[in-house]
């Protein structure tokens, strides 16, 4: 009989090939490194396929609301009247197609392909500069809230502004600037001129749009003010009105 001790054989360790693979480059890809998941499937892949989910259900939701309220308006403004529909759909297509055509560029480059990767480099940038020449002017449509007026106000500077949108019914409610016509640089320039050479006007106006703000702009403000409209309409079926989930049947 041997006195040699017999060890029980070792439990294999599984083993991760953490070499970086020859022409790997971690700005551009992660092709070859192992992770960790509890999926079976890449992890990057997934939240990518979450991501482009998420879009579907948003844009879904848009144009399917867009569909449901389409002719609903009564004599209200209507989307057709302030923007052309068949040319925002070609200029969106364009746009998605210079994202596609920017990913098949980048896919090339990483497969070395560089006359492929030029090639769909030049076809992204003549749709970019397509979609870019194709936009309209800003005078086209109105600007419909004035954010960054509240905002100049809130800090007590007073404002000049088109005369189109949503600012003649802001300032002269606030009394917090001026409306110059649209598109007419002398005007606006004479405004500013007047502005800034008459710091006591400056201040009084300025000192106007804050006071508006703080009456009106504010979150309780604007939250008093949603209570009312869904209560006004909670109660205006009771009235023999119809309530906008009736006027959908």
């Amino acid at each position: 009989m041997s006195d040699a001790t017999v060890n029980p054989p070792a439990t294999a360790e599984p083993v991760h090939d953490d070499t970086i693979p020859e022409g790997y480059d971690d700005t551009q890809d992660h092709i070859g490194l192992p992770h960790d998941t509890s999926t079976g499937l890449s992890n990057t892949k997934l939240a990518m396929w979450m991501f482009l989910g998420s879009e579907c259900l948003l844009f879904g939701g848009l144009i399917s609301t867009y569909m449901l309220y389409r002719n609903r308006q009564g004599d209200a403004v209507g989307p057709d009247q302030l923007w052309d529909i068949p040319f925002t759909s070609a200029t969106s297509f364009v746009l998605l197609m210079s994202s596609l055509t920017m990913v098949l560029a980048v896919t090339s480059a990483q497969r070395r392909d560089e006359r492929r990767a030029r090639l769909w480099l030049v076809v992204t940038a003549l749709l970019g500069g397509l979609f870019l020449i194709t936009r309209p002017e800003p005078e086209v449509v109105g600007h419909p809230k004035g954010l960054f007026v509240l905002e100049a106000w809130a800090a007590g500077v007073p404002v000049v502004q088109p005369d189109h949108g949503a600012f003649p019914e802001m300032i002269a409610a606030s009394g917090g600037g001026w409306i110059v016509p649209p598109g007419n640089p002398q005007a606006l320039a004479e405004q500013l001129h007047v502005l800034l050479a008459d710091a006591a006007t400056r201040k009084r106006y300025g000192e106007a749009g804050r006071q508006y703000v703080l009456s009106k702009a504010t979150i309780a403000h604007q939250a008093t003010q949603l209570l009312e409209a869904i209560a006004a309409i909670e109660t205006a079926p009771k009235q023999g009105a119809r309530s906008p989930v009736q006027s959908l049947e």
